[in-house]
């Protein structure tokens, strides 16, 4: 059985193994180019460690309060597939939850948006293009 854990940065703080993860999902993998913004200055960062190993990774920020905002969430290859994004989404809920936030909103891929619908997201929006790869903006209560 994999040992699970979760890892917290400080406000603002990237760390390295989330970078690599994102760079490796985001960049190298599904091609986009602008992967990396101001928002990382602004946001919480979260690492999924398996058996002390970083493999996944996501962000949260306010988006005005008292909605927060997910967003890069991405997991290597080794780790998808076993409830580990679930994982990872619902440990970004309770912690926005814990600073104080009503609802939490989120741009999905659209080949994600069945995953964040089954995790209780609702799309509000029309597709929308992100860099050439047609979007969602998603929304649920917490």
């Amino acid at each position: 059985m994999q040992e699970v854990a979760f890892t917290w940065s400080a406000l603002g703080e990237l760390p390295d193994a989330a970078h690599d993860i994102r760079n490796r999902v985001f960049v190298e993998e599904q091609g986009f180019q602008e992967e990396f913004d101001e928002t990382d200055r602004r946001s919480y960062h979260i690492l999924l460690m398996l058996d002390g190993a970083a493999c996944g990774t996501a962000r949260i920020f306010w988006d005005q309060k008292p909605v927060m905002r997910l967003g890069r969430l991405a997991l290597l290859k080794p780790a998808r597939g076993g409830g580990h994004g679930r994982a990872v989404l619902e440990e970004c809920r309770a912690q926005a939850r814990r600073m104080g936030a009503h609802s939490m909103v989120l741009d999905a891929q659209m080949r994600a948006k069945g995953f964040y619908e089954a995790c209780g997201f609702t799309a509000v929006s029309d597709v929308f293009l992100e860099e050439g790869y047609p979007h969602y903006r998603m929304e649920c209560s917490l």
